[in-house]
């Protein structure tokens, strides 16, 4: 679970590295320090959802996540699915408290040490960032064009910046990719994303869409987490 929380918000964090004009380096950096930023924050709500369409057949994912993450680690996290129309509601409910991790996993419930499935709850998570390597020429290379208005910041990525992100679906083309990222006191608050393309089947190549929307809140101001009142019963 920790895997899916860090990729997840690597992802809905990640995604959302919008800044400047083209090649505007400055810009750029003031993106990835509120990304750096945002990856450390002591506590924060999340919630957001990832849309996936491929031809007629569309699948969706809204996640909702409480942290606190500054003390003894508190966490709160639910997952439901939808495909094609099919609505998977409650999916997963994961919960860290007292040192303890508790899950329902469409109605069957366990619980666990945190520190068994490799969570130090007296630290932060591992959000590790994919970009630490990159230098400033390279991070402003990723961009064919953005659009900074105030504090929100429009950007179009170059298709082969987020080929390789996309082994796992197939063989893709990609058309268009779209960020639109709000930065408030040096946090990410808001991003969509868009990506439009094609991928490669035994038939012919169908259109797919990937997009993301997704707002953190209550940024390192989260004073409590809210969890069931039966957890002791898992």
């Amino acid at each position: 679970m920790k895997k899916i929380v860090t990729l997840l918000l690597s992802i809905c964090i990640g995604f959302s590295l919008c800044a400047c004009k083209k090649n505007n380096k400055e810009d750029v950096m003031e993106f990835f320090n509120a990304f750096d930023k945002t990856l450390e924050l002591d506590s924060g709500h999340f919630s957001g959802g990832v849309t996936y369409l491929v031809g007629k057949d569309s699948n969706n994912m809204q996640l909702d996540l409480s942290l606190i993450q500054k003390g003894n680690m508190e966490l709160a996290l639910t997952l439901d699915l939808e495909a094609n129309g099919n609505k998977l509601e409650d999916f997963i409910h994961f919960y860290i408290k007292d040192g303890k991790t508790y899950l329902n996993y469409l109605g069957n419930t366990s619980q666990s040490m945190a520190n068994k499935i490799g969570v130090n709850v007296k630290k932060k998570l591992n959000l590790s960032n994919p970009f630490l390597d990159f230098t400033d020429s390279e991070l402003a290379a990723l961009f064919n064009s953005v659009k900074k208005e105030e504090n929100t910041y429009t950007m179009s990525i170059k298709p082969s910046s987020i080929a390789s992100m996309l082994d796992e679906f197939g063989a893709i083309t990609i058309d268009s990719a779209i960020l639109v990222a709000t930065i408030e006191k040096g946090y990410i608050s808001y991003l969509t994303f868009e990506l439009i393309g094609k991928q490669a089947f035994n038939t012919e190549p169908q259109k797919i869409q990937i997009s993301f929307d997704g707002k953190l809140d209550h940024i390192n101001s989260l004073s409590k987490v809210n969890f069931p009142s039966d957890l002791s019963t898992y």
